[in-house]
């Protein structure tokens, strides 16, 4: 049993205890003291078991990964979305950490732990993501990109944090998904050759090294908060809790110089962004809507913040 699975436990446990004792209420009576102390004695027995590095229930194992890629884990935990899906097998383990979504970016952080020799492969080639819709079991290969930073140092502690940028534009957030993680880094080039990209009657990549261990389930519905701002120029932007979104061609957040991104704070100071990150989506794949995205790897509260300063331009709320 991993930290994952207890955590669920607790989680049964408690919502028995709590039905056992919302029906005693009803009925005028108190729960048996011995049922009470079994359940004492059971969550007390599962927080021992717990591992070290899980701290609370629902808080984040592995905070150096978000904050390697969004600065604040504090603030990330704090907003609930925290995954803590852990899946493994004798070779590696890979731990969903956090899935964020504004509507137009998933942003997935995983970290990726070599357990043997051979799953150290897996730290060098780290692996890729598909999804498949829970309801109707289509397989979905999400538009997007991803990749790790200090990646040299990282392996060398054969283990590596990294994430997933999913371009929503063409995915239905409103149904659940699993989220498949698979992998032919693996294999030398000879070992490969005659293997297949397809997928089996399940969906999931034939000659996936990881098979059917690595499954998580995720929803992509928005689940941090946005803002619109309207520039000095009138264009406006939208704003979220960890990146700004473009929707007009002549603002194109690819091209923004490092040092030419601010975030105003409501008192009237700027904070300056030196290590953010963008991408595009034209307007052919994105149902005719040209989209820029320009991530500055921080969990923000838009409440702190009344707008940014791009290139000069000042956008507020």
């Amino acid at each position: 049993m991993n930290g994952n699975d207890i955590m669920k436990a607790m989680g049964e446990i408690d919502e028995e205890y709590l039905k056992t004792s919302k029906m005693a209420s009803i009925h005028g009576r108190k729960p048996a003291k011995k049922v009470f102390k079994v359940a004492i004695a059971a969550i007390a027995a599962a927080v021992l078991a717990i591992p070290l590095g899980v701290h609370a229930y629902n808080a984040l194992i592995h905070r150096g990964s978000v904050e390697m890629y969004l600065e604040n884990a504090d603030k990330v935990e704090a907003s609930g979305n925290v995954e803590n899906q852990i899946m493994e097998n004798e070779h590696i383990r890979i731990t969903l950490d956090t899935v964020l979504s504004d509507g137009y970016t998933a942003l997935a952080i995983v970290t990726l732990d070599a357990l043997d020799d051979y799953g150290k492969n897996f730290v060098i080639n780290h692996p890729f993501i598909m999804l498949r819709r829970l309801d109707t079991g289509e397989a979905v290969l999400p538009i997007g990109s991803g990749g790790m930073d200090d990646w040299t140092e990282q392996i060398k502690n054969d283990s590596i944090k990294y994430y997933h940028e999913i371009i929503l534009s063409k995915i239905d957030t409103v149904c659940d998904y699993e989220m498949i993680f698979y992998s032919d880094g693996i294999f030398k080039d000879e070992e490969y050759q005659g293997r297949s990209s397809a997928l089996d009657e399940n969906y999931i990549p034939v000659d996936n090294p990881l098979g059917y261990d690595f499954i998580a389930k995720v929803n992509l519905k928005k689940n941090v908060d946005t803002v619109t701002l309207t520039g000095e120029n009138g264009k406006k932007l939208i704003l979220s809790q960890f990146e700004i979104i473009s929707n007009d061609e002549s603002l194109d957040m690819i091209d923004v110089e490092h040092e030419s991104f601010k975030l105003i704070k409501n008192d009237g100071t700027f904070e300056v962004r030196r290590d953010f990150s963008g991408y595009g989506i034209d307007a052919e794949t994105n149902h005719g809507e040209a989209v820029s995205v320009m991530s500055f790897k921080k969990f923000i509260d838009l409440d702190e913040y009344t707008g940014v300063v791009i290139d000069g331009v000042k956008y507020f709320k």
